[in-house]
């Protein structure tokens, strides 16, 4: 398991992810660096998981025989909607983990396990479930480029592995040390 997933982890928290976070910001404050941050919220993130993929990324790590019974856990399942004494059609559940089971955080974690690793010693991944950090530290010329390369590489493995961004809770954020601004000129 990707050793930066603090989601649904036994011994690993918000909390230390968020100390990570800061800890990290602080040390390349005091060193003179500046840290742009982009961070993302996976968009329904039990809902959105691609479980064929899922499944077929399990061929790795799990035998056949258990792969079955995962893969009818996760497929095959249907849903009616009752409003009052009307019922709709059945429907069927798409790439959906169920949410709220002992088995479907270990499965979204699984399923983001081949996250892109930053090439770039200068970009630093955090996930905690679905929330995603993605931090570029380097002087001000390089930062934006090592943090939009790694965007873009980021941007592929999504839409390969159908997940959705919740744009609206996305944030970029700047780090850096206070510049201290001239004295304007005299008239």
């Amino acid at each position: 398991m990707i050793t930066y997933q603090f989601g649904f982890r036994k011994k690993l928290s918000t909390t230390r992810q968020l100390l990570r976070i800061t800890e990290s910001i602080k040390e390349d404050l005091e060193s003179g660096w500046e840290t742009r941050a982009v961070f993302l919220d996976i968009a329904k993130v039990f809902d959105r998981v691609w479980t064929d993929g899922l499944l077929y990324t399990l061929i790795v790590w799990i035998p056949c025989r258990i792969i079955r019974h995962i893969a009818t856990y996760l497929q095959g399942r249907h849903f009616i909607v009752r409003v009052g004494s009307n019922l709709s059609s059945e429907r069927v559940i798409k790439d959906r983990i169920v949410q709220g089971s002992k088995v479907g955080p270990k499965l979204f974690n699984i399923s983001v396990n081949d996250i892109p690793i930053p090439r770039n010693c200068q970009i630093q991944l955090c996930l905690l479930a679905n929330d995603t950090a993605i931090m570029s530290t380097s002087t001000q010329q390089t930062v934006m480029e090592n943090l939009k390369n790694y965007m873009t590489q980021l941007g592929k493995w999504l839409i390969m592995w159908k997940i959705k961004v919740n744009t609206d809770k996305c944030q970029i954020v700047y780090f850096m040390r206070r510049r201290s601004n001239p004295s304007p000129p005299m008239l």
